[in-house]
C-alpha cells in the first residue's frame, strides 16, 4: 500500500479529536478532579447509602464517558475513586461492599462506552468509516438515542446482579459513628 493511502486516516477530524480527548483525560487525572467529586458525593450522601453509592459510581462513569474516549484511562481514574469511597464508608478490603463499589465503577467507567459516540476510540473510528451522507444524518444525539435502550437493559441487569451477588453480610454492615 502506498504511504499516502496508509496514512490517510491520520488526516481526518476524528483522529485529531481522539488525540485531543486523550490530552484532556491526562489533565483530569493530574488535577485530582475525580477525587474532589468523590469527596463531595460522600459529604452529601449518608454513609449507609450502599445502593446509592454503587448507582452513583455507575452514573459517574456514564457522565465521564463522552469526555474521555478511552475506557482504560477512565478505569485508571475510577478505581482509586471507588477505593476511596470504600474506605470512607468503612468497608474492609475484599468485602462484598468494596467489591460491589469497585465493580460498579469498572462497569460504569469502561463497559458502557457504547452509549456515546465519543465513548470509545472504536466508536469514533467506526463512525469515521461511514459514508459522508450517513455521517451527516447520524451524529452524537442519534447515536445516543439508538444506544439508549440497550444501555438501560445492561444497566438494570448489571445493577441488580451486583446487588444479588455482593450482598452485604453482617460483618459488612455499616455502622454510623
Amino acid at each position: 500500500v502506498p504511504a499516502k493511502v496508509a496514512l490517510e486516516g491520520f488526516s481526518h477530524e476524528s483522529w485529531f479529536f481522539v488525540v485531543a480527548t486523550l490530552g484532556m483525560g491526562t489533565a483530569v487525572a493530574k488535577s485530582g478532579l475525580l477525587q474532589r467529586i468523590a469527596a463531595q458525593i460522600l459529604r452529601r450522601l449518608p454513609i449507609t447509602a450502599y445502593k446509592s453509592h454503587t448507582f452513583l459510581l455507575f452514573a459517574a462513569g456514564l457522565i465521564c464517558t463522552p469526555m474521555l474516549p478511552t475506557g482504560k484511562a477512565r478505569v485508571v481514574l475510577a478505581l482509586p475513586f471507588s477505593h476511596a469511597m470504600a474506605e470512607a464508608t468503612g468497608f474492609p478490603k475484599r468485602s462484598n461492599g468494596s467489591a460491589a463499589l469497585a465493580l460498579s465503577a469498572t462497569i460504569g467507567f469502561s463497559q458502557m462506552s457504547f452509549v456515546f459516540l465519543t465513548g470509545a476510540e472504536s466508536c469514533l473510528l467506526g463512525w469515521n468509516l461511514l459514508p459522508e451522507t450517513v455521517k451527516t444524518e447520524f451524529g452524537w444525539v442519534t447515536w445516543f438515542l439508538a444506544a439508549l435502550p440497550a444501555a438501560l437493559i445492561v444497566f438494570l441487569f448489571v445493577f441488580c446482579s451486583i446487588h444479588l451477588l455482593f450482598r452485604l453480610s453482617s460483618k459488612d454492615r455499616l455502622e454510623v459513628q
